[in-house]
Parts: C-alpha cells; structure tokens; sequence
C-alpha cells in the first residue's frame, strides 16, 4: 500500500494490455470478459490533466 505521501501518477502493468488511458484512469484488459480499471492520483480540471497537486482535501476524500 502506497504512503500518504506517495501519489500514483502513471500505471504500468507488464502482464496486461492497456487498451484505453483516460484524464484520472486507466484500462487494462485482463481476459475477453474482464477489465480493470485503475484509479490514479492524477487531477484534471477543465479537460486539462494538472501537475502535481498537493490538496489534504483530496486524501480525506480518499481515505479508506
């Protein structure tokens, strides 16, 4: 598990393909029926993915 000061900004997973990389998620495709969705720390705002952003807002909301 990552630590409260560590941010996920890009996903890469060597056994899977990613088949789609939106402004906040990425999509791998696991089998023919299975996808999986991961959820980075990446914040977008008006169509435009920001930089690193340091909101303690944004780690209460996604405590737990």
């Amino acid at each position: 598990m990552a630590e409260a000061d560590e941010v996920l900004t890009n996903s890469s997973l060597d056994s899977l393909p990613k088949i789609a990389e939106g402004k906040v998620r990425d999509l791998y495709e696991v089998d023919s029926k299975t996808l999986l969705f991961v959820s980075s720390d990446r914040v977008s705002a008006y169509d435009v993915i920001m930089g690193n952003v340091r909101n303690p807002r944004i780690h209460t909301l996604h405590a737990n």
